[in-house]
């Protein structure tokens, strides 16, 4: 139940998804300074509040492997983001305002 003791134990947020509407993990992590890799389907991929690098999910293999090779270089380098939760929020409102 306590998030902070997964992400005490994680060098990198991997998120390949195939669909995924935003992806709050990926925001979470990021926030903390964790380097983050995760899919064109993810919402957070075109968030500017956070620093996420994201691949298409039709990718070969072997380029998401050579890119979280480069984010384990960059492990403990990554300051944490500092765009609060507040911040978060309020883009999701422009979001949706943008949808109606």
């Amino acid at each position: 139940n306590d998030k902070s003791i997964f992400y005490e134990q994680i060098d990198i947020l991997l998120h390949p998804a195939k669909k995924e509407a935003y992806g709050m993990v990926i925001a979470e992590a990021s926030s903390l300074g964790i380097p983050v890799l995760c899919s064109n389907k993810c919402g957070a991929a075109f968030d500017n509040l956070f620093n996420v690098q994201s691949l298409s999910d039709e990718e070969d293999t072997t380029k998401w492997i050579h890119q979280v090779e480069n984010l384990f270089s960059k492990v403990n380098n990554i300051p944490p983001s500092s765009t609060s939760w507040k911040r978060v929020a309020e883009s999701y409102v422009q979001l949706y305002e943008k949808l109606n």
